[in-house]
């Protein structure tokens, strides 16, 4: 297993006795992905009352919209997200 610390790739071989006595060698390409979770909670500004059913937008830097989600009883939203970039809720 080797991994290019530079650009996160890494490659793994394998080696299996084949068919009639050969050897048959596979190569394999992994990259490592990097997610993380965006969460927080809904509430009105003034009464600070949690808002159950609110709904939430993840947007790209550009303000395209990625996802919606709807908080849940207690306000309560989560996104999982690509590492790296920026977002606006």
């Amino acid at each position: 297993f080797i991994i290019d610390e530079e650009s996160r790739i890494g490659y793994l071989s394998s080696n299996r006795d084949g068919d009639r006595g050969s050897v048959d060698d596979n190569i394999y390409l992994v990259r490592e992905s990097c997610t993380i979770l965006i969460e927080g909670t809904v509430f009105d500004a003034e009464t600070k009352e949690m808002l159950a059913g609110a709904s939430v937008s993840l947007l790209d830097e550009n303000n395209k919209l990625i996802t919606q989600t709807t908080a849940d009883e207690n306000g309560v939203y989560s996104f999982d997200a690509d590492c790296g970039k920026q977002f606006t809720v």
